[in-house]
């Protein structure tokens, strides 16, 4: 009985999570209509504005280089620019994996005077100019801007919305961000960058600012407290912006953009990430690493509102049958998380952030990222290629498209898997 009731609540939450998607797909379309047609643009915007007490401010796009230069503020590069590789994975039974090799920007620490932070937001606002490369580089503005307090680009300008209020600190290090919730964004775009703050001695006293929803994120929690060796006080930041004397800015060590207007716009490129990135994260969960290299995960996201492979429960059960272990990182600590993935020789999953954590498998492990190959998304077979894992990933077809392909619905033959466990099989028994 008990079962029965379970079993209509997952269906019931499941129908009302598709309803959602549906809704949100209309919402978006109207939303993207309204975009084109400047005056009714402005209108929403500004009518957001004022039910929300907040105001609205164009600022000047500005890359950080040319802001100290011009206002003679510390500039100084820990990381000249160099060429990274790019990994479209190996698919199995479709296409062997290739490497492209692009020239990524510099990495550098910036020091920001009298300026304010916005919360969610990874630009920096002096009085009248926005600090952002990922913007001011981007000269065919392909980047979709409308993310957290950003409203619209216009040309060299872009709008603003934030609260009136405000608070003022002296100092700090800047680790805020687009899409800090997301486990992928908080742990690789943005908490990978202390490091380079604490190799200056001079900024080991400074507080942190961190998104304040980072704090509701038990594993991210335990991530920082790892990460943060020098035990730098942290200052949260929401809505309120905080007015600062003097930030401490490091800078990007990876350059996706968090969306781009169309997916046809996006470029391999944008898949670029320092080894540093990668490493910063890896060598904080070192004593954890448990390297017996004998599990087979298979990772459900069961429990989560976005079920992007839509025959989990059936592909799940045919992994499961062949002696995969399934789990369900969300209701791990970030030590069990780590743990289990150091002791990974493979990986399967549908794409999604948790695969943020083959960061922590030993060379060699095999991951079988579940995505269909025409989005062309070569984020984690880009880490993977860092370091050393082996990506055999699994084609899949997409079943319902979404506003953003990352809420597309898809599916995989079991079929196709069960030639794969085969083929994984053999592999691992030549070892």
């Amino acid at each position: 009985m008990t079962r029965l009731k379970s079993s209509k609540l997952v269906l019931t939450n499941r129908l009302r999570y598709k309803w959602y998607q549906r809704l949100n797909f209309f919402k978006t379309k109207l939303r993207n209509q309204i975009y084109r047609i400047r005056i009714l643009d402005k209108g929403y915007v500004l009518c957001t504005a004022l039910l929300k007490s907040q105001t609205l401010r164009k600022y000047r796009l500005i890359s950080a280089r040319e802001c100290c230069e011009k206002n003679n503020w510390s500039y100084v590069v820990i990381e000249r620019a160099v060429t990274r590789k790019v990994c479209k994975p190996c698919y199995f039974e479709k296409c062997e994996e290739t490497i492209e090799k692009f020239i990524s920007p510099d990495i550098y620490i910036a020091e920001f005077h009298n300026v304010f932070v916005v919360g969610g937001v990874g630009a920096i606002f002096t009085q009248t100019e926005c600090i952002y490369d990922a913007l001011a580089r981007d000269k065919e503005e392909r980047y979709d801007v409308r993310f957290s307090a950003l409203k619209y680009r216009m040309g060299n300008y872009v709008e603003v919305m934030h609260s009136r209020k405000s608070k003022e600190i002296k100092e700090a290090i800047f680790l805020v961000g687009f899409a800090s919730y997301n486990y992928y964004h908080i742990t690789v775009e943005i908490l990978s960058r202390l490091k380079y703050v604490d190799s200056l001695e001079k900024y080991r006293y400074l507080p942190i600012l961190i998104d304040e929803v980072v704090m509701e994120m038990p594993q991210i929690k335990q991530l920082l407290s790892r990460i943060n060796t020098f035990n730098h006080p942290v200052i949260l930041v929401g809505d309120m912006g905080i007015k600062v004397e003097r930030l401490i800015y490091p800078s990007m060590n990876t350059w996706m953009p968090i969306n781009v207007k169309h997916a046809e716009m996006a470029k391999n490129s944008d898949y670029q990430i320092a080894e540093t990135a990668v490493y910063n994260i890896r060598e904080c969960a070192k004593e954890i690493f448990s390297p017996s290299n004998h599990r087979k995960l298979f990772i459900s996201r069961k429990n989560l509102k976005n079920v992007r492979l839509e025959n989990e429960e059936e592909i799940r059960g045919i992994f499961e049958r062949n002696g995969y272990e399934v789990i369900f990182p969300e209701n791990m600590t970030y030590e069990e998380q780590v743990a289990y993935f150091s002791e990974a020789k493979i990986v399967v999953c549908a794409t999604g952030a948790v695969l943020t954590n083959i960061i922590y498998c030993m060379p060699n492990t095999i991951i079988g990222c579940i995505i269909p190959e025409e989005y062309h998304f070569y984020l984690y077979s880009t880490i993977g290629k860092l370091l050393n894992l082996r990506n055999i990933y699994l084609d899949a077809e997409v079943t319902e498209r979404a506003a953003y392909f990352s809420a597309n619905k898809y599916i995989v033959n079991k079929e196709y898997c069960l030639r794969y466990i085969k083929k994984v099989e053999a592999i691992l028994s030549e070892e």
